[in-house]
C-alpha cells in the first residue's frame, strides 16, 4: 500500500510553480467545471500524502492545491485523448483494492476515505493513459524498465493537449509549467455556468490564502 501512496504522491507532485487564470470557479477545460470544493478536497489528500513520506514537511498552500487542480485538468484530457486514440484502461488496473482502503483509512482517519481513494484512482489513470500514449510513439510495450519513461513522454502529449484545448485555471493555484501552455484569461469570476451540471464552481468556498502551508 505504501507503493501505491508513493505514486500517487509523485503523480501529484510533478506539476508545480506558478498559474493562470481568473478567479470563480477552479479551472474549466473545454467547457467542463472543476469547482474550488472538488479542489480542496483532492488537495487536502495530497497535503496529507505528501506529509506521510515527509514528516515534518511543509508545503505551499497554493502550490498544493495546484497540483490538485493541474491533476484534476489532466484527467480530464486524459479521458478525451483516451477515447480518440482508442486507449482502453482496465479498471482493474486502476481500482484501489479493499485492503488497501482498508490500511488507508486506518493510517490517514481524519481524511475522507472515498475522496482519498478518488484521488489515487484519478492519478493512477492519468499514468496508465500516458504510460500508453508513451508506449503507441515509441513503438514500444510498457515493461517495469521502461514504464516510467514511456509516462514521462506520455504526460508530455497530455501537458500539449490541455495547452490546446481550451483550459482556465484560477490564478490562486501555482500550476508551475502548465502556465505555459494553458490560456491567460481575464477573470474566472465572469464565468455562469449551470450551477446544476458539471460542477460548477462553489462561489461560497473559502480558498486556501497563498500564504497558507500544507503542514
Amino acid at each position: 500500500m505504501r507503493m501505491r501512496v508513493v505514486a500517487a504522491v509523485a503523480v501529484a507532485l510533478v506539476l508545480v510553480g506558478c498559474s493562470t487564470g481568473r478567479p470563480g470557479a477552479a479551472v474549466v477545460v473545454d467547457g467542463t467545471v472543476i469547482s474550488t470544493s472538488t479542489v480542496d478536497e483532492a488537495a487536502e489528500v495530497i497535503c496529507q500524502l505528501s506529509l506521510a513520506q515527509q514528516p515534518g514537511g511543509s508545503f505551499p498552500g497554493d502550490e498544493v492545491r495546484g497540483q490538485a487542480a493541474a491533476e484534476l485538468a489532466l484527467a480530464l484530457v486524459a479521458a478525451d485523448v483516451a477515447e480518440t486514440e482508442g486507449i482502453e484502461i482496465r479498471e482493474s488496473d486502476v481500482r484501489v483494492a479493499d485492503a488497501d482502503r482498508r490500511a488507508i483509512a486506518q493510517q490517514f482517519p481524519d481524511l475522507d476515505i472515498d475522496t482519498v481513494v478518488e484521488v489515487l484512482e484519478t492519478s493512477t489513470r492519468v499514468a496508465r493513459v500516458a504510460e500508453a500514449l508513451g508506449a503507441s510513439a515509441a513503438g514500444e510495450e510498457v515493461t517495469q524498465e521502461n514504464a516510467q519513461a514511456l509516462q514521462q513522454a506520455g504526460r508530455a502529449a497530455l501537458v500539449q493537449a490541455l495547452g490546446e484545448a481550451d483550459a482556465e485555471f484560477s490564478p490562486r493555484f501555482a500550476i508551475g509549467d502548465l502556465a505555459d501552455v494553458v490560456q491567460q484569461p481575464g477573470s474566472l469570476a465572469a464565468y455562469t455556468g449551470d450551477d446544476s451540471e458539471e460542477g460548477v464552481a462553489d462561489q461560497t468556498a473559502q480558498p486556501l490564502l497563498d500564504t497558507q502551508t500544507c503542514s
